[in-house]
């Protein structure tokens, strides 16, 4: 995945990889490819985890 707008380290790049551990649950793996840390961060905050917030069990970091 690549970002539509140049940030202030070049356009954000994702790889993100699905992993089938069993039928119907997925591990998905989303990291920042190019671009800026910050920008990533904001991403994943603001878009992926609203959008995912409905079929996620946990995210990787939670303490809750």
């Amino acid at each position: 995945m690549q970002g539509a707008t140049e940030g202030r380290k070049g356009k954000l790049g994702m790889t993100v990889e699905v992993f089938e551990v069993a039928p119907e649950v997925a591990v998905v793996e989303f990291s920042k490819s190019a671009g800026d840390t910050l920008e990533y961060v904001k991403f994943c905050e603001e878009e992926v985890r609203p959008s995912l917030k409905d079929i996620v069990w946990s995210w990787q970091g939670d303490t809750h």
